[in-house]
């Protein structure tokens, strides 16, 4: 957390607010959805924090045990869960900092 902190200058509640899907490993952006003044903005990703992050994709594993033999789901802003219902069960979806259970 700390490199991708640092390395993009993102505030607290930006960091804490990330999901997978605003992270770009590709081309090493990060997305930053209704920061300070509601506003999106895009950051630089720190190419250290690039590696860490590509081992806990959904390709890695870690997804797979965290929802195994459980339903599970993410809250979803504004609506969204009305329009799209399984969404919040879809892997973009979900925060880039999970809770370890």
């Amino acid at each position: 957390m700390t490199r991708v902190a640092f390395g993009g200058g993102l505030r607290l509640m930006e960091l804490l607010r990330l999901r997978v899907k605003h992270v770009d490993l590709e081309q090493e952006i990060i997305t930053v959805r209704g920061g300070k003044g509601d506003k999106d903005r895009f950051v630089p990703l720190a190419h250290a924090a690039v590696e860490p992050l590509r081992r806990t994709g959904p390709r890695s594993g870690a997804f797979t045990r965290r929802t195994a033999g459980r339903r599970c789901g993410v809250w979803l802003p504004e609506g969204l869960e009305r329009k799209y219902p399984k969404a919040g069960e879809e892997w973009p979806w979900f925060w880039l900092w999970p809770m370890i259970i």
